[in-house]
């Protein structure tokens, strides 16, 4: 048996490494620029020119961390932007790497998610999303880690578990908790995951783990900085906007998502006379643009856009409480529109001859050239890009949606029939909770879009494997 085990072990070692190596040799690497791109970048050049947060909602994590890998390329002597895209295709490999060894064969559902190439494309993108993907994963990793540690204790002679077991734990517990704090510092409606830091303290209680005191202390650290972080956040919002809140500015992105389902759902909607006003040449940016400069108050501009958006709906024959259903139900299966979807095909299909259009498929380039483009984002260096296998994007499949689309229900279902048999009660809502809270969030603002619920659906997907995983079923009766 222990032979076994250790060729099972080894094996599963190996596993871990082929999945990383193919995670390379996959689907090139390159930089996505966005025009959302743009203003992170921007504010990663003079942080204190725009403070904690940018526009009322665009928060300061991502353009520190541009910053951070910008000054390390910059020694390790690699154009910065392609360092970027390097680095964050790194953590998620290293995520996968880490549910294999910690599930084996049950990382299946993860597993295929993160190896399908339309998935492998989101490291790409110099955005939030870019980061909080591969995060999201190694946070469910992390999560997954630390109930080991804490269910399945070793006791020693005296009968209290070993001090090494439980510094492990501490450990991990406050490496999890780290994630959770940088995810909430790249998109504020990441808090969702602030729930983790709660669960450990809960788990220390009731198990009556050694070092209570250690998660309690995590804990309110988290509750500290996350508490004076937000408030910075809102008091910084109040002086700029007058909303006292932390991600505000929140009007003009409900027209984006009452646009986007009027018009990229509904696409014969574009041809109705009657809405061609808010049609506007196929796109929702120049009306929230003239909105924004005709009322300089943010409260005059939430009150036009929001009679915009009542108008254009009713319009179109859409009833908004409806329509928010649909969009919470689109949510849970992983989103109804993927607005990135033109980079991802672009970049897919793109080879050493076309990889510049991957690259700078953004305002600022298509405007002013490469070279300028170079200049101001790059250092003065060209874009690059590491090619790899153009034939392997191909297969098996390009389109993330199609894959959420049954793999998140599932898993979402999965996670609460398998924490109600195995008395799981505890991982159970630490896997389900946050990921259904950020797609009824984000559904009900009728922000349904693949970008916005993907680490959601990561981490919910990666917990069905970590609680299938799970030997605890009766555990209650065990402790």
């Amino acid at each position: 048996m222990n032979l076994d085990r250790a060729a099972f072990a080894k094996w599963s070692g190996f596993s871990a490494i082929g999945l990383m190596a193919v995670y390379f040799l996959a689907v090139n690497t390159h930089p996505i620029v966005t025009n959302d791109s743009l203003e992170y970048l921007d504010h990663s050049r003079d942080p204190g020119a725009f403070g904690l947060v940018f526009k009322g909602y665009r928060q300061i994590g991502y353009p520190i961390t541009l910053m951070v890998e910008r000054w390390i390329s910059g020694l390790a002597g690699v154009e910065p932007l392609l360092f970027t895209a390097l680095v964050q295709r790194l953590i998620l490999a290293g995520a996968l790497g880490y549910a294999v060894w910690l599930w084996r064969w049950k990382a299946a559902p993860v597993v295929l998610l993160v190896l399908s190439p339309g998935f492998l494309m989101y490291p790409n993108f110099l955005l939030t999303e870019g980061l909080s993907v591969p995060l999201s994963l190694l946070l469910a990793c992390l999560v997954a880690h630390f109930f080991r540690l804490t269910d399945s204790p070793t006791p020693s002679l005296n009968g209290n578990e070993p001090a090494i077991h439980s510094t492990a734990a501490v450990t991990v517990a406050a490496l999890a908790t780290f994630v959770v704090f940088a995810l909430v510092t790249l998109r504020f409606p990441l808090a969702v995951f602030g729930l983790v830091p709660v669960v450990f303290a809960v788990r220390a209680i009731r198990g009556a783990l050694p070092s209570r005191s250690a998660y309690m202390a995590i804990l309110l650290v988290f509750l500290l900085v996350g508490g004076v972080f937000t408030a910075a956040l809102a008091i910084e919002n109040k002086n700029e906007h007058g909303v006292l809140s932390p991600s505000t500015l929140g009007k003009p992105t409900q027209f984006w998502g009452a646009w986007r389902i009027t018009f990229a759902l509904n696409s014969e909607n574009q041809d109705n006379p009657a809405l061609e006003e808010f049609y506007d040449g196929g796109s929702p940016h120049p009306r929230i643009a003239r909105t924004a400069s005709e009322s300089p108050e943010y409260r005059d501009q939430a009150r036009s856009l929001e009679e915009d958006i009542v108008e254009m709906l009713e319009l179109a024959g859409v009833i908004r409480n409806q329509e928010r259903l649909l969009a919470i139900a689109g949510a849970l299966r992983g989103g109804r529109i993927d607005d990135l979807r033109s980079y991802t095909d672009t970049a897919l299909r793109a080879d050493a001859r076309s990889i510049d259009e991957a690259i700078n498929r953004n305002a600022f380039a298509l405007s002013n050239g490469v070279e300028a483009f170079a200049e101001r984002y790059s250092d003065g260096l060209l874009p690059q890009s590491i090619i790899t296998s153009p034939a392997f994007p191909q297969f098996p499949v390009a389109n993330v949606q199609a894959m959420l689309k049954y793999l998140l229900p599932i898993s979402l279902v999965g996670l609460l029939a398998l924490a109600v048999r195995k008395r799981q009660w505890l991982p159970g809502l630490a896997f389900f909770a946050p990921a259904a809270v950020l797609a009824l969030a984000m559904g009900w603002m009728l922000h349904d879009n693949v970008r916005f619920v993907l680490p959601g659906s990561v981490y919910a997907i990666a917990g069905l494997s970590a609680l299938w995983c799970s030997q605890r079923g009766g555990a209650l009766e065990q402790t």
